[in-house]
């Protein structure tokens, strides 16, 4: 008898955990490839051309101070992609090249609460590209 006391409780506390509203966060985040550019061999205070590719998905900009460029892509769920960059400055080719990268899976206020994207990230310097594991990224 003494060993069934404690199933009222648990009970209720089970009970009282389905009651109550999910509790959710509002951060958002998109499918994609964030490509981060660093060390490429650019002119100080020239502008960089960049054009980011996931397989067959494109993204341009142009900027001086650009470090940074995202290629958004449609929920297709976990897969390989390959990504590619090319970086120009004037007539200059700084980067060009392509990595093969994994999008993994993120709900950054949960998986109930939703959205879940999934994304990958690459590091450019003037040695190439590199996918970013997702632990790291």
């Amino acid at each position: 008898m003494i060993g069934k006391a404690w199933l009222v409780p648990v009970s209720l506390l089970l009970t009282a955990g389905c009651a109550a509203e999910l509790a959710c966060t509002a951060v958002g985040c998109d499918s994609g490839v964030m490509f981060t550019v660093s060390n490429v061999g650019q002119v100080p205070g020239e502008a960089l051309v960049m054009r980011a590719c996931v397989d067959e998905v494109c993204s341009d900009t142009k900027g001086v101070d650009q470090d940074v460029i995202g290629v958004q892509l449609p929920d297709t769920g976990p897969r390989a992609a390959v990504a590619s960059i090319t970086i120009t400055q004037g007539d200059t080719v700084l980067v060009r090249g392509s990595t093969p990268v994994q999008l993994t899976k993120t709900a950054p206020n949960g998986e109930k609460c939703g959205p879940i994207c999934f994304v990958a990230a690459v590091a450019v310097t003037k040695d190439g590209l590199k996918a970013i594991p997702a632990s790291e990224s």
